[in-house]
């Protein structure tokens, strides 16, 4: 009944109003097209309708009748409507404000920890509490915004987990309440996190017409304010009374290291990230409130925003009228449907991750993956072009970019999960997960695990995510760091970040095309590595079954490691030699050499000499 109430106020503009104004103002009763919408009363009603329908609907096409590919979803169809309807009610002109922040900090706030023998137990749950925090802060902002201006969850146009995009009306005092508020955030969030976190913003005016076809123009015009406020993050609070307390002379806190402890061990801000990762590890589903008029019983106080856990089924969700912003974690009972991928090896620690492999499986080095989508700001911008005769599948539009963001991130947050499940099966280990999800949501993912799980992981959502998008010109590029277990965390996200960034430098004659990984200094594309890795596995089985000494294979490697490729031709009888020497085995030998002979470029060379590295980490000489 509700679903069937939503579909009629949200495809009929002048119905569409009056359900707004009963919404919110629920002592006027308000005739709609000659029925009364009832018991749709309080936010209750909103949140459990937004949920049914994003349950239902987002799989079912806005429309078949007017293209033969149909590339928006119902729901992202009804959400926009019912957006542009709400901006509508306040101001019905042909303007609106497109709104977008951007958090700073987050790589540098998730890995800002202090790794030692006081803070190893609590090191996992650390990392895990504070990128959950992440995405709390990021839907705390959005709702906010909303908050200001009465609006529901259906006024985000994206949410990426470290930004948002929101379209609000367009009122003569939009920009200084947007102003006001956003400068209010800023003080709140220096006032807890320093200069560790923060956020800038932009807003910007459209007509009709800019906003149904999403113009490119405006779209770059958003960004670019947004990346000058970078430069100046604090100005809105910089004033005579801003200043920085010292914590000279006071208890340091041993996770973070910088933020004073009462308790002499951890500060409040680290005991609150532990106490967050333990929500989510402990409960798959559950309800987060957001409140903005001040909760003493909340589990976050922001300062701007109250933050509660709740099961997904408390009695709370229903009577309370001020706990209108919703995130319904996995679940689709009530709110604003969130899908985390909150996937971790149980009671295990670094150390304990890389035993979960057997010996088979080669050295016991931790896997640190790091992917996101290639040129994801460019298509939202930009667009995707097909060859069609189509004009209306061509069509830039704002319900277009919603569909595109929410299947995309619904993969990294969903489908996700069941990969890393899929392959911890495949690889027969006795555990039923091996993989620590540190990340994933909107484009991005870090992901930790034994290294030869990892690399699997790797190839696996690549082929996972090609299918999934079924179109050549949205893919993705990663970096893999390998270290020991033991060794600094942090160091080693920001070594998985530099790869990335090398695989997003990769380029095929003169072109850079990304789509690529890079693992132990060497950057190949996505379609070489699935062949080098069939590769790997077929001398890695040699290797186990004695047909070829590991301590020969790396011989023969050591020859091959040079830095052009006219020293590698020089060396090819030498190569040669080695090979035949080390080599008994007639069949495998000849298969290694025909190899090598085929080499004529260096590019075929690096494949080689990553072929021969892994199949090295992925093996122990056989007794």
């Amino acid at each position: 009944k509700h679903a069937n109430v939503f579909l009629r106020v949200a495809k009929v503009p002048s119905s569409a109003f009056r359900f707004r104004h009963y919404l919110f103002h629920p002592e006027h009763e308000v005739e709609t097209d000659g029925e009364l919408l009832g018991d749709l009363v309080t936010s209750y009603k909103f949140n459990r309708m937004y949920a049914l329908l994003y349950k239902y609907t987002t799989l079912i096409p806005s429309s078949t009748f007017e293209t033969t590919t149909p590339t928006v979803s119902l729901f992202d169809h009804l959400k926009l409507t019912s957006a542009i309807a709400s901006c509508l009610y306040y101001n019905n002109t042909e303007n609106f404000y497109m709104c977008e922040f951007d958090i700073s900090g987050i790589q540098k706030f998730i890995y800002h920890i202090t790794e030692g023998r006081e803070t190893k137990p609590k090191l996992t749950k650390s990392l895990r509490g504070r990128s959950a925090f992440v995405s709390i802060l990021t839907n705390s902002v959005t709702y906010a915004i909303l908050n200001e201006f009465n609006l529901t969850q259906a006024n985000i146009i994206f949410n990426t987990g470290g930004g948002a995009v929101i379209l609000l009306p367009h009122l003569e005092d939009t920009e200084s309440r947007v102003s006001q508020l956003c400068s209010n955030i800023v003080k709140k969030l220096y006032e807890k996190f320093n200069t560790n976190l923060t956020f800038v913003y932009a807003i910007e005016k459209l007509d009709k017409k800019e906003l149904q076809l999403f113009k490119i123009e405006k779209a770059l015009a958003l960004k670019t304010k947004l990346d000058d406020e970078k430069y100046r993050k604090f100005m809105s609070i910089i004033n005579d009374e801003f200043s920085f307390q010292s914590i000279e002379n006071q208890n340091i806190c041993q996770m973070c290291g910088d933020s004073p402890s009462k308790l002499g061990k951890y500060c409040e801000q680290c005991e609150m990230m532990i106490d967050i990762s333990d929500k989510y590890t402990r409960n798959d589903e559950m309800s987060i409130l957001y409140d903005f008029h001040r909760n003493d019983k909340c589990d976050i106080d922001l300062g701007f925003a109250s933050i509660t856990f709740l099961d997904k089924n408390d009695r709370r969700l229903v009577y309370e009228d001020n706990y209108f912003y919703i995130d319904a974690v996995n679940h689709f009972n009530f709110g604003n449907v969130k899908m985390i991928a909150n996937l971790v090896p149980q009671k295990m620690t670094f150390e304990h991750m890389v035993e979960t492999l057997g010996d088979d499986y080669g050295d016991k080095k931790l896997g640190i993956l790091k992917m996101d989508v290639d040129n994801l700001g460019a298509i939202f911008a930009f667009g995707l072009k097909q060859n069609s005769d189509d004009e209306i599948s061509l069509q830039r539009s704002l319900s277009k970019y919603l569909t595109l963001s929410r299947f995309i991130e619904l993969f990294f947050s969903s489908r996700l999960k069941q990969i890393c499940l899929d392959v911890s099966r495949e690889l027969e280990s006795k555990y039923e997960n091996i993989f620590y999800i540190n990340y994933a949501g909107g484009d991005d993912l870090v992901i930790m695990g034994p290294i030869y799980g990892i690399v699997m992981l790797a190839d696996r959502i690549k082929k996972e995510f090609k299918a999934y998008v079924c179109n050549p010109n949205i893919t993705l590029s990663a970096g893999i760091h390998v270290q020991s277990p033991k060794k600094p965390i942090r160091f080693g996200v920001q070594m998985a970040d530099d790869a990335l960034e090398t695989s997003k430098g990769y380029s095929e004659d003169d072109k850079i095309v990304k789509n690529a990984i890079t693992i132990i200094g060497k950057t190949v594309s996505f379609e070489d590595f699935s062949n080098i890795l069939n590769k790997v596995e077929i001398y890695r089985q040699y290797i186990l079954q004695g047909k070829i000494s590991r301590t020969g294979f790396y011989n023969i490697m050591s020859h091959i490691q040079v830095s052009s490729i006219e020293q590698f031709f020089a060396l090819i009888p030498k190569i040669q030699y080695a090979v035949v020497r080390q080599v008994i085995d007639e069949k495998i030998r000849n298969e290694y050499l025909k190899e090598i002979n085929s080499i004529k470029k260096m590019l075929e060379l690096d494949r080689l000499i990553l072929m021969m590295k892994l199949v090295i980490l992925f093996t122990r000489e056989v007794n």
